[in-house]
């Protein structure tokens, strides 16, 4: 039930990271180029074109040439064959950050939405689950209706938080941002967001992520994997 939960909530909001990096690259009235996310499935080459065999030249029989010895053929390569091998590309890394492996009631725990081995990255989008059952998010903006969780210094200063939005009945965090231009593109590490769990019932609760897309400047999908977290809740 809740995997298809969770992907009628990605289906809904997969554009999202597509009209915040097209307004990241618009504020400010840059000559920057108007990106677009290109789709998650690799699509296949339209075709390539092919090396058509030479045709035989037919003579008259009143003027046949005197045959003649033909050259030893030479070897070549195939088209469009590497030359040289291409370096595999690892893919950046969204995980949990857990402050305590222990998640009690009376005072809450953090946990960091963790971004690592980025590369030229401007744009997040990602759906979370967790146990409503056992734990409960803290309201990072009770100012606000609904509950947030906190967006970390990439966003929070310098760039555009298009989505941020927890379910705790469902189990599940919404978030999307994006960086703004003249902002230049992260590499290395980075935390996306915070929020804090307080725990309701005993047991082992498994922080998990459902859906991450990553996206760069030119709106590029990065290569991306993920990792869960199980904690302990003891209320």
């Amino acid at each position: 039930m809740r995997s298809r939960i969770a992907g009628a909530i990605m289906g809904a909001s997969c554009a999202m990271i597509c009209s915040m990096l097209l307004l990241s690259c618009t504020v400010g009235q840059t000559a920057t180029p108007v990106p677009t996310l290109a789709p998650r499935e690799n699509m296949a080459d339209a075709g390539s074109s092919e090396a058509r065999a030479a045709l035989p030249i037919v003579a008259s029989q009143a003027e046949a040439p005197t045959p003649t010895a033909s050259p030893p053929p030479t070897a070549v390569p195939p088209t469009g064959a590497p030359q040289t091998p291409t370096p595999d590309v690892e893919p950046a890394l969204v995980r949990f950050r857990a402050h305590d492996a222990v998640i009690g009631a009376d005072e809450p725990t953090q946990i960091d939405i963790v971004l690592e081995r980025l590369v030229d990255f401007y744009g997040v989008q990602v759906l979370l689950t967790f146990d409503a059952t056992r734990v409960q998010i803290i309201d990072a903006d009770p100012a606000l209706p609904g509950v947030q969780i906190s967006p970390s210094a990439p966003f929070a200063g310098s760039g555009f938080v298009a989505l941020n939005r927890v379910d705790n009945e469902l189990g599940t965090i919404e978030f999307a941002a994006t960086l703004l231009n003249p902002v230049r593109p992260l590499n290395g590490d980075a935390v996306a967001a915070s929020f804090l769990l307080i725990a309701t019932n005993p047991g082992e609760v498994r922080l998990d992520v459902a859906e991450a897309l990553l996206a760069s400047f030119e709106a590029q999908p990065i290569p991306v994997v993920s990792e869960a977290l199980t904690v302990d809740a003891q209320p």
